[in-house]
């Protein structure tokens, strides 16, 4: 036997296709498994049908002696083979193409290169051409995918190439009464032998292999072809010595980045997510004006109108920014990406991917209070961590300020939010203003991206529905790259459009991509070539996010969201809608208080991490759009809503090994630590001057009564009026309902006498 024979599966692959048909199907998908498992690249490229002259999208498996090409990556699970190409006598060259993009052609040395039945014996698509044509889109990876087939066939022709058919014929079959021996039924001893070659065979032991005689039995074969498989030994590995010092290097930097951050990350907990099950156990759709009718009786006081427990969301729209931030590893490939039009498409698809997480009825979350913050973080796979900050900076118009980074993947980015409401009549427009600015560290592009407004219709009649509308823009001077990302309505008498969207992307004018689709379903783009392609499946995302974490509630601050608010959000969950609505009228008649305090003192509000910017609107005062540094930085890390880069230098410092700003990385539980030790310092001294103190401590719990009974005078009232001015403008909307209901009936009776 030869080298160049003994791959297990080329004899296989030319067995009669009714053997294979009745093979068992755990052999055939262990031939499957073992193929794919094999591969040294796989991934999407486009195909041309030399028929049609057309281009369509191929999941493609190169593994050595094969290129094994599906339809798609779910056909590839079910073993539903499109062609399956024999590479040992093709060859393969680069080719001229008007379509942009790396093309390359796959050529057969002999007769045709793909075979015509497949592993169960089934007829492939694809068994005749003489020749393949595949493209790339992206010339880098096209050349990585050209690079790589080239090394397969070369691997292919020197190792495996394939005897001629009558060979393959005769050692097989030497007599017409012996049937052909199957490789699979040794393929599971093989698979289970850790480390084995099947290739490993030196020149001793193939000395030893007697030729079979056409008298030999069927056992006298498969006994030989056990004793060889038998006499395998494991393939000792080649040990790199650079590459694993490298190997070493990096896992040793990878532990200090781990060891220095893991101080920063000791407040952080994994965050809770049940708003899913929250929005599917409430109810949704129905009109809230009736339901706010339903509870008006004569003589009763009007502050105590609640609103539905249908229409609130149980968290501050300061927390409901990181539904933005949803897959926030798209990040990652955007950011490593080297087609600046590649890159502007991975924009539009992160954009696009979290908008299923929003309920379709109306819900809606709590105005953040002015001077409330919010930080939560994504621990990423690669070790590297992404921090979100916010913090509401104006009250009148409501604006929050957030602040997003993860320099180590190569991005950051700090935006605003200017929240205002318009009442249309019949439907409401949540209209985001302000911006966010993304920068791509690693090319130094800076990006600038708007938000699309929300509508609220159908609150008189229902369903209530809330929908995504107008239009969000992403642009980059430095490329030159725009997209403009429109999101369709509703119909009046069609919901075809329904959580749609149509987008483009144009460089300097000219329409680069396409992309189009239902952003709760499936996403579509397409190039200057007109090829339909998949852009981003919902399915395959749910579930699918970067663990996000928050901050501990016992060592939040009092303005931070989830502690500030936590009264409301138990409230709700627990459908007691009275006691949400007080709690919630304390914190807005608190801020009311704080407004008043400052107009009368002729001062204002102060945000703690933003100012005021010219370019940025409102800029994080730890902004740092500076590229990552491995050679003089380990990370950074979160304290105290200040974003710092931990330095090599500063960790080589230290003889001993322990982490180098310890103590600043753990100021949060030392702050905590020394507000007890303050606690307990006041009540011994309060012990000690009990006396004295009691006088005072009845003087002051009778002005807080006086302010809480004063406050609750005002709440009532502010709460009455308003109470009544909705019932006013409910009455105008009615009385002018009825009057175009009778104008209609006036003209379908007119119509009738007609």
């Amino acid at each position: 036997m030869s080298l160049q024979y003994q791959h297990p599966y080329l004899s296989f692959m030319a067995l009669d296709p009714s053997i294979k048909k009745k093979m068992p199907l755990t052999q055939i998908v262990a031939i499957h498994d073992d193929l794919i498992s094999r591969s040294t690249i796989r991934g999407t490229l486009l195909l041309r049908n030399e028929l049609t002259k057309q281009w369509y999208e191929f999941y493609v498996i190169v593994t050595t002696p094969y290129l094994l090409i599906f339809e798609s990556e779910e056909k590839m699970n079910k073993m539903e083979y499109y062609a399956i190409v024999n590479i040992c006598e093709c060859s393969i060259h680069v080719r001229e193409s008007k379509m942009p993009g790396f093309c390359f052609k796959i050529e057969a040395l002999k007769k045709t290169l793909c075979y015509k039945h497949g592993l169960n014996g089934e007829t492939l698509s694809k068994h005749n051409d003489l020749f393949l044509v595949f493209r790339n889109e992206n010339v880098i990876k096209g050349k990585e995918w050209f690079t790589q087939i080239e090394n397969a066939i070369s691997l292919a022709i020197t190792k495996y190439k394939t005897q001629p058919t009558s060979t393959v014929r005769e050692q097989f079959d030497s007599s017409s009464k012996i049937k052909p021996s199957l490789p699979p039924k040794t393929f599971e001893m093989i698979k289970s032998t850790p480390y084995i070659n099947v290739h490993s065979y030196n020149e001793e032991d193939i000395k030893k292999v007697k030729p079979l005689s056409p008298s030999s039995s069927l056992s006298q074969i498969n006994a030989l072809k056990t004793k060889q498989i038998e006499q395998i030994q494991p393939v000792p590995e080649i040990k790199d010595t650079k590459k694993q010092k490298k190997e070493e290097t990096l896992k040793e930097e990878k532990g200090v980045i781990n060891n220095s951050l893991q101080q920063s990350l000791s407040h952080y907990v994994l965050a809770q997510n049940d708003l899913k099950e929250f929005f599917d156990a409430t109810e949704e759709g129905k009109s809230i004006i009736w339901e706010l009718l339903k509870q008006v009786r004569p003589g009763m006081d009007l502050s105590r109108i609640t609103f539905p427990s249908h229409i609130l969301e149980p968290r501050s729209f300061l927390v409901k920014t990181t539904d933005y931030f949803a897959h926030i590893q798209y990040f990652k490939p955007i950011s490593e990406e080297p087609d600046p039009g590649l890159r502007m498409l991975g924009l539009v698809k992160w954009l696009l991917s979290g908008f299923y997480l929003m309920p379709t009825g109306i819900k809606k979350p709590y105005n953040p209070i002015l001077g409330e913050t919010f930080r939560t973080m994504w621990k990423h796979e690669d070790g590297s961590r992404s921090y979100l900050l916010g913090e509401q900076v104006s009250h009148h118009p409501p604006v929050s300020a957030f602040y997003a980074t993860n320099r180590q993947q190569g991005w950051m980015g700090n935006g605003y939010i200017d929240f205002t409401t318009k009442f249309n009549g019949l439907s409401a427009s949540i209209i985001l203003g302000g911006k966010i600015d993304i920068y791509l560290l690693n090319f130094n592009e800076h990006y600038t991206m708007t938000f699309p407004e929300a509508l609220a219709s159908g609150f008189f009649v229902g369903p209530m529905l809330m929908e995504i509308a107008g239009k969000s823009v992403f642009e980059c001077k430095e490329t030159g790259y725009k997209a403009e990302v429109i999101f369709n309505l509703r119909g009046t008498f069609s919901s075809d459009k329904y959580q749609t969207v149509d987008a483009k992307i144009t460089k300097n004018g000219e329409e680069v991509y396409k992309i189009w689709g239902n952003y709760y379903k499936e996403l579509f783009y397409c190039g200057k070539d007109k090829v339909k392609k998949s852009l981003l499946k919902i399915d395959d995302i749910r579930g699918k996010s970067v663990p996000r974490y928050t901050i501990d509630m016992n060592q939040q601050g009092k303005m931070e969201s989830d502690k500030l608010w936590i009264k409301v959000t138990n409230a709700i969950y627990k459908g007691d809608q009275i006691t949400a609505t007080e709690e919630k009228c304390i914190l807005e008649e608190a801020q009311r208080e704080e407004v008043r305090k400052h107009e009368s003192e002729g001062t204002v509000h102060i945000p703690k991490y933003f100012v005021k910017d010219s370019f940025l609107g409102w800029k994080y005062v730890d902004f740092n759009n500076s590229k990552f540094n491995p050679d003089k930085e380990l990370g950074d890390y979160e304290d105290e809503y200040h974003i710092k880069p931990l330095l090599k230098e500063q960790n080589d410092c230290i003889g001993d090994g322990k982490q180098v700003k310890e103590e600043l990385l753990t100021s949060s539980n030392e702050t905590n630590n020394s507000e007890t030790l303050k606690t307990d310092h006041q009540s011994s001294m309060n012990t000690q001057n009990s006396g004295d103190e009691k006088c005072k401590k009845v003087d002051e719990l009778k002005e807080e009564l006086n302010q809480v009974e004063a406050r609750i005078k005002n709440i009532t009232f502010t709460q009455n009026q308003k109470t009544i001015d909705i019932i006013k403008q409910l009455k105008k909307f009615i009385v002018i309902l009825l009057s175009i209901n009778i104008v209609l009936i006036a003209l379908v009776l007119k119509l009738l006498l007609k």
